[in-house]
């Protein structure tokens, strides 16, 4: 679902108790998005795992090597 930030302003409590994903458009270009907390927690994640696996891609001999010591 789309609406703009007006709307998402007048509609607050549909947004919040409603369970489909909306992205808020300002100027008719969306801003932000509004996801289910479990969702953001699960991107939280997965870029967490992301940006370790290429730190060790990218360091993972330096890191070894330390380890070492």
């Amino acid at each position: 679902m789309q609406m703009s930030s007006a709307e998402a302003r007048q509609n607050m409590a549909e947004i919040m108790n409603g369970t489909e994903d909306v992205v808020l458009t300002q100027r008719g270009k969306p801003r932000k998005a509004v996801i289910s907390f479990e969702d953001y927690e699960a991107f939280k994640r997965m870029k967490s795992e992301q940006e370790l696996s290429f730190i060790f891609e990218r360091h993972g001999d330096v890191i070894e090597a330390l380890s070492d010591r």
